[in-house]
Formats: structure tokens, C-alpha cells, sequence
């Protein structure tokens, strides 16, 4: 059915809106949503358009048209939106109808969720709209910070919004109406002050935004300014004044008390589990061992980390800390301060909490001042301005962190982070109220410091940390190599040249005093000159690279977007590259020229009238001189430790060099310092596993394995099924088996099903197969990357009561699903990473056997990470159906199921394995 455009002035009272608000938006507005079958006009087109012309919580008009495409909807869109070509088949073509939506939308301020994809696309098809716009995305990152994900649907949740369908057109306009209203009101709940000064700001940069903040102000014109925080102070407990020695034995028999507990752990129950981790942690602190813990799921590892943590804070003899390394930064927030609270009412002593990040995670008052007072802005800094701002006045930590930072903001967070070569210290007129030095400061008089694992190997040196536990330890080396490596473009090197040349660069905010005594204009411009024909000379170089990158690409018919190329020795004896390092040679020299001149100003700028300007100059000649290093070393030769490569993906051309290993690192800036070592992981089941480990870090065998187990009854509470007719996942007739089983399972479960996969193609494919069908029986179906992010598709699976979810192998290693929404893991294809990795490349040349030595104990690894997240208690029950035929093909498949920790698997004909399942999870 086409449902024609309808106008009336009276209408019934709108159902979306939960709430009434009297502080409003008094403007008339129109939201607007399309639904497309492609994210670019020129490949796509308009299938349903719908727009709402609103005052306040009125509605005014509505309008709305299914439109006809010039081709066939593609099944993904079909999958997305729920429409299908019979919809559409009598339907105008868009053409038809975009003079009545002009005329609808009229000269009103338009307001949509991410309403500039809608804009553009319209521009696309002949509609030019110079209106002013409202983007509810924005302005929800900016007033609703405590979210991980600002999708429409997630938000609408969070703010009890009724949102009817998403991805219709009609009902994402009435939600975002609903939504902007929310967000206004929460606009008129800021800080008077804060609101000034945004407005302040805002009137100085072409913001569309800026009206909205505007409009607010005005109405609230004449209240007095509230005082902002500086920071927010967690909650603590008050001392205790019995400070008596308590024995391990006493603190032990704490968790027994288990009616006493309840009152302050909700569910509490008691874990002989969680008592062996404490014992051993305390044995570990005490005899300064080092030792790989298995400690499987459920085991209750965070608050036996704390307990150990504070029995040793009231034992110790000295000075030394605990420092305890977790992901991510939410856990961190969690045992700093939550976790930290329940120990101090559980257990008879005191001790100090707190939490430490790599200091460029922090905001730099000075450099922030600094930024806000640029002269010019353009729409993305503003936006990020007018963030921080808001953020400010509630920050608790100080860090980015804490906000919802986009992927343009951290552009800005490079200008306002309080890296170290920017740094003043103590001769920084904000020293007392620095974010990073206040945390710091606490970090040196607390018992137990909280990091993730890249902080503590950037702070945790300058610390005296005794006894460190890592957390979910198999990690290290990955998020190790992320924090060794580097990684440079021509648009990194522009943009840190721009910060001396680009106006106000750093190089126009030279003092006068010191032009008139040591520095003169003339140097000062010629080395402004100097900067942007090095810009110039980066895209030369850059241009030289990417041809022989595309030139390589064809060379070896590589499909697809993405390309990556080793530069290893065979690579660096062709022809071609003989061009890219002649020229990468001269690019650098040049480079180095520059360089040296700007060192010769900072050596005249050494006085104390350009202190600061000698910082910031100093800071980003550093910059500058650190990526030259780098580049030379990818251009000529890497160490020997180290591997470099290049990618394009598209047209965007990245360098990158890694280190092959990261053992080294560790022992000599971690290790070598500490008393006890304890790397714990829920995923060291076997010998292969930990040898493994031992083998990436460069682990002797003075660490010690122990094996704490989960408190589950695997063997009662999960099956393994395993189709014994199944074909390989290539095979003609694959995904239609797939379909059935996902189809039976859910049905049946009412959702409660996830599919893990192996690469992000095959979910789209799983997706749009299931999509659908599913939608038919009221389920409904999430695919990372196609619903949305990881945030977004996590966030709204918990919220929805009937939903399966598709996800990659990656997703369900770093996130948690609650064990009221799994019931079903279903394993598309076994877990191996991607062979063609120039760094798992690089790491397995040298081994006799690389399969074995490294891509078969890493997939085990994740095998067995994936499948935790199916028990979550010792009231949960669950089916892992495995569609994998290698587990029983190929030789190593029965390692795959050694190395799950129940005996339960069946293997049964795939028509089977829906009843099998079903009746294996009613039979209780």
C-alpha cells in the first residue's frame, strides 16, 4: 500500500511522547528521514521518504511516500528496512514527489539523526536544501555522554522514547522529534555558565547548532551562574578506626558469610573458587612469585584481585603498591570505585583506591584554553569545543573517556591531550587542577592502582609498584604491540605540520617580547614557509608511494578495497621501489633541514616571556623529529625486531611499523621491577595453551601454573552439538542448513541466539538470509556493522525481548552478554585469524611449523573465549552448535573439542540438531 501525503492541524495526541515537557523549543521544525538503497546517490536510490512539521511537542503535518527505484531493492535493504519490491511496484518514482516535500519542509529548520546523510542524498537526487539543520546525533553526544552508542533506537530506549519500527521512515521522524525535544530539555538542565560561554564561543564559528543553545539562553536569560566543578570526588567510605592486623584466615572466612554479604553484593553467592584465587594472589605478593593463574569464568576474579589487594595494603612493611591491569576503561571505573566501596565494607582495614590512564588520555587545561581561543574553528572543532564544555562542569576523571568521542574528535584530542612533550609541569599556571597530575599524585599514596594493560606499561614505571596482576592476560601481547606500534599518512605529518604554520600555528603565537630581543619576524616567516612547502613535499613523497602501492595491488590481482604489502626483503629489491626510497630519502633530508631550523629558534626562544611557546613549539618539534625517525627506519630498514608495511584501503595510504615481539618490552619495563607477578586469564586450560603464552612473552619457567576452576557443572549445564552431514561454509547449500538451524533455534528460544563468524562478509550474508523470515515471527535480527557498531548492536539486543544476534568471533571476545539473553551459540566458522596479517606474517616466519607454533593455539585460545560467553551462572543452560565441518575433517579438529570444558557433545544428522537442542534445554 502507498500511504500519500496528509496534512492536518489538529492532530490526535501523539503516542510517542512518554513525557510532557514544559521547556521546549518554540522554532516550527520539520524532521525528516529517508530510506535508501544505497548509502551514495549516484548508486542509490530513494525508496521511502517522510518528513513532520512540529512546534513544540505539536504536531503540525505529516508526510510520507514509498517511492519507486529504478531497480530491484537489494536483499540487505529489504533485510534493514522490511521493504520489499511488491511495496514499491506501484509507487511514484521520487522525482514525482520531491516538489510537494520542498514545499512541505519549506524555509523551517530541518532536524533529523544524522540528518546530513538525509541532505546529501537529496542533493544527490536535484533537491539543494539550504535550511538550517539540527542533527540529533550531535547533540546527543554532547548531552547524553554516560552512553556508549547514540543510534536512534538506543537512545529512544535510554530515554524511554517510544519508537515504534526503526528504519521506516515515518516512525524514525516522530522519534526523532521526540528525541530533539528530550535533548532541548536536557539543554535547559546545563550550568547557566556553561551555557554562556558555549554561546560565547559559538557566535565567533559558523555552527548550525548554535541556535539551538541560542534559543535556550534566551529563555533563560537573567539566571545566576552556578560554580563548576573541577573535578567530581568518588564517593568514599569513611576510616576505620580498628586497624588491628587480620590474618588471611579471617578474610577468608568473610566470603562464608554469605547473608551478610547479600546485604552488600546483590545475588551473592558463595565461591570456593574465588577464595583459591584469593590464596593464591596473597601467596603470590608474599614470596614475590610470579605465576600464570588459570581462573576460569564465574570465578569472581575482580573482587578477589581487591580483597588481595587490601589484605596486602594493611600487611605490607613498605611502601610499595598493587597494581592491578584490566579492560576496559568501564571495568577500570567499576573496581576504582564500586568494586573499591564493597571491599572496604566487607573486609576490617582501610586502603586507598585509585585509577591511572596513559596521560594522554587526559585533557590539558592550558591546551585546551589555548585551542578554545583559536581565531578560527571549523564546525567539527566547534562541536567538539562545545563538547568538552558540557563535559567539563561534570567530569570525574578527566578523561575522553568519560565523553562519547567521536571519530573527528580525536582530532582535537591530539591539540588538548596532556602528552607529555607538551607539557610545563609544574611551571603550568593549572598544575594544582591538572587532570593527569591529580590522578598521578593519588596513584603515589594509593595501595592499589587500577590500569588498563597499555597504561601501566606507560605510567607504571614511574610508580613504586611491588606486585602487579594482569587480567584476561592472553591480551598483552596484542594490546603491547598496538601501544609499540606506529602508524603515519600524509594527513598525520599534514596536520602535525599545521600546528606551526596554520593560522594561529604555533609559530604565529611567538610573544613580541621576543620577536623585539632574540627572534625576528623575518625568521619567524621564513620558517612558515619553510613548514607548508614541507607539506608540499609530503604529498610529493606520499604520491610517489601510493603509485607504486596500486602498481603492486594490480601486480598481484588482489581484489577488494583493502591491500596490504609487507615491505620485507624481496619487496625492497624491486625495480620500482627503487623510485619510493630515492624519494622517501630526499623527503626526509628535507625534512631534517627543517628541523634544524626550527631547533635554532628554540634555542633563541629559551627565556622566560615564551616559556610556553617554547613548550608547544618544543612539543611539536618533537612531534615532527619522532615520525622522520620512524619514516627513515620504514623507508630504509626497519630494526630487527620490527616489521614494516604499507595499505590502501580505498584511496587512503597508511605506513605502519610493529614490533615482531613484545617479550622484551615487557620484561625490561614491567617485569624486571616488580616483586610478584600473577597473569591471569579465564582461558589457560591446557599445557598448549599456557606454552603457548609463555612463548609470545618470553615467559621462563620460573612462573608457576595454577589452575583455579569455574564454579559451573559444564558437563550438566552446556551441550555441544555438532551436525555430522554438514557441508563447508563454501559449499552451494551451506546457508540454506545454516538458515534452518538459526530459524528452528530462535523460534523456538523466542531469540536468545547469537551467530559468531568469522569475517564481517559473512554476517552481512547471514543477515540478509535471516532478516526477514525472523521479522515474520515478531524476532528480530542485529548484524554488527549492518545494525550498527559494536555499542550500538550490544546495547539494543539487551533492550530487545525477542532478538538474535550475528556478530564476528572479535565481538564476543571483548564483550560481555548477559546470560538471560543466551541460550543459543551458534559457530559458523572456526576462529582462525587472517593469515595475510603482514604482522602474524612476519611472527611466524622462522617456526618449522607456523600452524601449529602460533594461527592453531591463538584460535584455540579464542574458541574457548567465545564459548565462555555461553554459562554465566550456575543457573544457566545452553546449546553451542558448531557449523564448522573441520572439527571432524581435519586433523586438528578434535583439538577444537578437547578444549571445551564439558564432555557433553553430540554429533547427529543436521536435520536433527534443532530437536536434539531443544530438547536437551527443556530437559532440567
Amino acid at each position: 500500500m502507498i500511504t500519500r501525503s496528509f496534512f492536518y492541524l489538529s492532530p490526535s495526541p501523539n503516542p510517542a511522547t512518554m513525557t510532557p515537557m514544559k521547556l521546549t523549543f518554540p522554532k516550527t521544525c520539520v524532521a525528516l528521514d529517508l530510506e535508501t538503497t544505497d548509502l551514495t546517490p549516484n548508486r542509490g536510490d530513494i525508496i521511502e521518504v517522510a518528513a513532520a512539521k512540529f512546534k513544540g511537542d505539536k504536531v503540525l503535518a505529516e508526510f510520507q511516500f514509498l517511492t519507486k527505484p529504478s531497480g530491484k531493492i537489494p536483499a540487505i535493504v529489504s533485510a534493514i528496512t522490511g521493504i520489499v519490491d511488491k511495496q514499491v511496484v506501484e509507487a511514484p518514482p521520487f522525482a514525482d514527489v520531491k516538489d510537494d516535500l520542498v514545499k512541505f519542509i519549506g524555509k523551517h529548520p530541518i532536524v533529523g539523526h544524522n540528518i546530513n546523510f538525509d541532505i546529501n542524498f537529496l542533493a544527490g537526487k536535484g533537491v539543494e536544501l539550504t535550511n538550517p539543520r539540527y542533527d540529533t546525533w550531535k547533540l546527543a553526544t554532547m548531552l547524553v555522554p554516560e552512553l556508549s552508542s547514540h543510534s536512534l533506537e538506543v537512545l529512544t530506549n535510554y530515554l524511554k522514547i517510544k519508537h515504534i519500527e526503526s528504519h521506516r521512515a515515518l516512525d524514525d521522524v516522530l522519534a526523532s522529534k521526540d528525541l530533539f525535544l528530550r535533548l532541548v530539555k536536557r539543554i535547559y538542565e546545563v550550568n547557566y555558565g556553561v551555557l554562556q560561554e558555549i554561546n560565547r564561543y559559538a557566535v565567533k564559528h559558523d555552527w548550525g547548532l548554535a541556535a539551538v543553545f541560542k534559543q535556550v539562553l534566551s529563555a533563560r536569560r537573567g539566571e545566576k551562574e552556578k560554580k563548576s566543578k573541577v573535578i567530581a570526588k568518588p564517593k568514599t567510605t569513611p576510616k576505620k578506626t580498628d586497624q588491628r592486623r587480620v590474618g588471611l584466615t579471617e578474610i577468608e572466612a568473610l566470603f562464608k558469610k554469605k547473608e551478610q554479604l547479600k546485604k552488600i553484593i546483590t545475588n551473592y553467592e558463595f565461591r570456593p573458587s574465588q577464595v583459591a584465587l584469593l590464596q593464591q594472589l596473597v601467596k603470590d605478593f608474599t614470596g614475590s612469585k610470579q605465576s600464570i593463574i588459570n581462573a576460569g569464568p564465574g570465578v569472581g576474579r575482580y573482587l578477589a584481585y581487591l580483597v588481595a589487594a587490601a589484605y596486602q595494603a594493611q600487611a605490607k612493611k613498605t611502601s610499595q603498591s598493587v597494581a592491578i591491569s584490566v579492560s576496559p576503561f568501564s571495568l577500570q571505573k567499576q573496581l576504582s570505585t564500586e568494586e573499591a566501596e564493597i571491599v572496604q565494607n566487607i573486609t576490617p582495614f582501610n586502603f586507598t583506591p585509585a585509577l591511572l590512564e596513559d596521560r594522554r588520555k587526559y585533557l590539558c587545561r592550558r591546551r585546551f584554553e589555548q585551542f578554545k581561543n583559536k581565531p578560527e574553528l571549523s564546525t567539527a572543532q566547534m562541536e567538539a569545543l562545545a563538547k568538552l564544555l558540557l563535559w567539563l562542569d561534570i567530569a570525574q576523571f578527566g578523561l575522553f573517556t568519560e565523553m562519547a568521542w567521536s571519530y573527528e574528535d580525536y582530532r582535537v584530542e591530539e591539540q588538548v591531550n596532556c602528552d607529555v612533550k607538551y607539557c610545563l609541569q609544574k611551571n603550568c599556571s593549572y598544575y594544582q587542577d591538572c587532570f593527569y597530575y591529580n590522578a598521578f599524585q593519588k596513584a603515589q599514596k594509593s595501595d592499589v592502582v587500577i590500569f588498563n594493560h597499555t597504561a601501566l606499561a606507560a605510567e607504571g614505571k614511574s610508580l613504586r609498584i611491588k606486585n602487579v596482576i594482569f587480567d584476561e592476560a592472553q591480551e598483552l601481547e596484542k594490546q603491547f604491540t598496538h601501544y609499540l606500534s606506529f602508524q603515519l599518512s600524509e594527513n598525520s605529518i599534514t596536520r602535525k605540520l599545521s600546528w606551526l604554520d596554520h593560522d594561529p600555528g604555533f609559530l604565529q603565537l611567538i610573544p613580541r617580547k621576543a620577536l623585539l630581543k632574540k627572534v625576528t619576524k623575518s625568521q619567524v616567516a621564513a620558517l612558515i614557509r619553510q613548514a607548508t612547502k614541507i607539506k608540499d613535499k609530503t604529498t610529493l613523497f606520499f604520491g610517489v608511494l601510493g603509485i607504486f602501492a596500486s602498481q603492486q595491488k594490480q601486480d598481484l590481482a588482489v581484489g577488494g578495497d583493502y591491500f596490504t604489502l609487507t615491505l620485507d626483503i624481496d619487496v625492497r629489491q624491486y625495480p620500482e621501489w627503487d623510485r619510493v626510497k630515492q624519494a622517501g630519502q630526499n623527503y626526509i633530508v628535507d625534512m631534517y633541514a627543517f628541523l634544524a631550523q626550527l631547533d635554532k629558534l628554540l634555542v633563541s626562544l629559551k627565556q622566560k616571556s615564551a616559556q610556553e611557546i617554547h613548550c608547544d613549539l618544543s612539543g611539536a618539534y618533537q612531534d615532527l623529529y619522532d615520525t622522520t625517525k620512524e619514516l627513515e627506519k620504514i623507508i630504509l630498514q626497519p630494526e630487527a625486531n620490527e616489521v614494516a608495511w604499507l595499505s590502501l584501503n580505498n584511496n587512503y595510504l597508511q605506513l605502519s611499523l610493529s614490533p615482531q615481539q613484545v617479550g622484551d618490552f615487557l620484561q625490561s619495563n614491567l617485569l624486571a621491577k616488580s616483586g610478584s607477578v600473577s597473569f591471569v586469564s579465564s582461558v589457560f586450560n591446557n599445557q598448549t595453551n599456557t606454552d603457548y603464552f609463555r612463548e609470545r612473552l618470553g615467559l621462563g619457567e620460573e612462573y608457576n601454573q595454577h589452575d583455579i576452576a569455574a564454579p559451573y557443572q559444564y558437563d550438566q549445564q552446556a551441550k555441544v552439538i555438532v551436525p555430522t552431514d554438514i557441508v563447508g561454509h563454501n559449499q552451494p547449500g551451506f546457508h540454506q542448513d545454516l538458515q534452518r538451524i538459526v530459524m528452528g533455534m530462535a523460534t523456538k528460544l523466542k531469540g536468545k541466539t547469537i551467530i559468531s563468524c568469522g569475517s564481517r562478509a559473512a554476517v552481512r550474508k547471514i543477515f540478509t538470509d535471516l532478516a526477514l523470515p525472523l521479522k515474520e515471527k515478531s524476532i528480530k535480527v542485529l548484524g554488527l556493522g549492518i545494525s550498527g557498531g559494536e555499542d550500538k548492536v550490544k546495547q539494543e539486543y539487551f533492550h530487545q525481548d525477542q532478538a538474535v544476534l550475528i556478530v564476528t568471533h572479535e565481538f564476543l571476545l571483548k564483550n560481555e552478554i548477559p546470560s538471560e539473553k543466551l541460550a543459543c551459540l551458534i559457530i559458523h566458522k572456526l576462529p582462525f585469524g587472517f593469515f595475510s596479517d603482514p604482522l602474524t606474517t612476519a611472527r611466524s616466519q622462522g617456526g618449522q611449523n607456523a600452524f601449529q607454533q602460533s594461527a592453531l593455539p591463538e584460535a584455540l585460545l579464542k574458541w574457548r573465549q567465545v564459548f565462555q560467553q555461553l554459562i554465566k551462572s550456575v543457573d544457566d543452560r545452553g546449546v553451542f552448535i558448531v557449523l564448522d565441518n573441520r572439527v571432524e575433517t581435519a586433523r586438528y579438529g578434535a583439538e577444537f573439542i578437547k578444549n571445551l570444558p564439558t564432555s557433553q557433545v553430540e554429533y547427529c544428522p543436521k536435520a536433527q540438531v534443532v530437536t536434539h537442542a531443544w530438547e536437551w534445554l527443556q530437559d532440567k
